[in-house]
């Protein structure tokens, strides 16, 4: 998928007609045209690298083959991003409420160094539980079930084996 914005390099809408890309990109060709810039050389490169791009975006939004080829990719890069900000914006916010919980309940950096010990992945589990339940005041019960269930989910159901596997793993055996 293409990194650069055809639209943004023509400066024109998504939704903009034929003949508007042909007018932009007639004017910006003018403008740019390396023939424009003599004596400055950063001048003259700078313009042949934009003539270079508003070339390539002329010959793909011209088309209409090629701009329903480059719409249908576009969209669904801009859908991909909206989802990962969206991602990133829960996590902050999911980090930001932990930091507020650590403040009332500092023993939740034990429970999840013990977590960690029996495998990392239990971590954002713990916390993910407790800040969707906010029952903080079960947080030692949340712990041992989640480390009950994955011990039991590898070792079985012997309590003796149990015990003995979640002491290895507490020494980080």
């Amino acid at each position: 998928m293409q990194t650069v914005n055809y639209y943004d390099v023509l400066g024109v809408s998504p939704t903009a007609d034929d003949f508007v890309i042909k007018a932009a990109y007639k004017a910006l060709a003018q403008r740019y045209h390396p023939d424009k810039f003599h004596g400055n050389a950063k001048d003259a490169a700078d313009a042949e690298a934009k003539i270079r791009q508003l070339n390539e975006a002329y010959q793909v939004l011209s088309d209409p083959a090629k701009r329903r080829e480059y719409d249908a990719h576009f969209q669904q890069g801009a859908q991909q991003n909206q989802h990962n900000s969206q991602q990133k914006s829960e996590q902050a916010k999911q980090q930001a409420d932990w930091a507020i919980a650590l403040r009332f309940y500092p023993d939740l950096t034990e429970l999840e160094t013990r977590l960690g010990k029996v495998d990392p992945s239990l971590i954002p589990k713990f916390r993910s539980s407790l800040l969707a339940s906010q029952q903080y005041e079960q947080r030692q019960r949340v712990a041992s079930q989640l480390e009950q269930s994955y011990l039991e989910s590898f070792f079985g159901n012997d309590p003796k084996i149990l015990e003995c596997a979640r002491d290895l793993l507490l020494a980080g055996h």
